[in-house]
């Protein structure tokens, strides 16, 4: 892997474009070196690469700067992508959420079921509102959804059909914190 480095550093000293697929294999790598990702910021053509600016943005030795800039143009997976990987300095992180969240009233309906069963904790309260039961479905099955969640999305949400898919869950609707919620909700149906 450290030819692969060396080589890679080598073509951006020459000016010369390296091969995409040998960036993707270089950052995937935990031992990418922050030189590499310092060198390959620096060039404005990287902003074109679909396959390598997510991973590029993931990295930790990625400056701020530029990660906020690139993510401007990077669409919904790679923005979850970043929001979800550990390695992504926290900064980074957060802005990706928020700029997920921004684009949540813009995705199809099934984008918006995939970012439900995926997204962090800060975009699921972004969309803890949702009127459409599909999206309550696919976050009361998603790891990050947590029972403060469930709570705010009872007391919170005005649509009743949303309300009864969260008694309905299997996991869910057996808590004993949810059910009182769930009883007390004035918007909850009788039946």
């Amino acid at each position: 892997m450290n030819d692969l480095f060396a080589a890679i550093e080598n073509s951006l000293e020459h000016g010369e474009r390296p091969a995409d697929s040998d960036l993707v294999r270089a950052l995937r790598s935990p031992a990418c070196p922050a030189r590499l990702v310092e060198q390959l910021s620096g060039g404005r053509w990287v902003m074109r690469l679909s396959r390598v600016l997510p991973l590029l943005v993931r990295h930790p030795a990625c400056p701020r700067p530029f990660a906020l800039e690139a993510m401007l143009s990077m669409g919904w997976r790679d923005l979850l992508g970043v929001a979800r990987d550990p390695r992504a300095a926290p900064p980074v992180r957060r802005q990706a959420e928020v700029k997920l969240a921004e684009r949540l009233a813009q995705l199809t309906s099934g984008e918006r079921t995939a970012v439900a069963r995926q997204a962090t904790r800060s975009v699921l309260g972004h969309m803890l509102d949702t009127t459409d039961p599909r999206y309550v479905r696919a976050m009361l099955d998603n790891p990050q959804f947590t029972e403060t969640e469930a709570l705010r999305l009872l007391v919170g949400n005005r649509n009743p059909e949303c309300l009864v898919e969260v008694v309905r869950h299997h996991d869910w609707g057996q808590r004993p914190t949810v059910v009182r919620t769930a009883v007390r909700c004035r918007r909850m149906p009788l039946g």
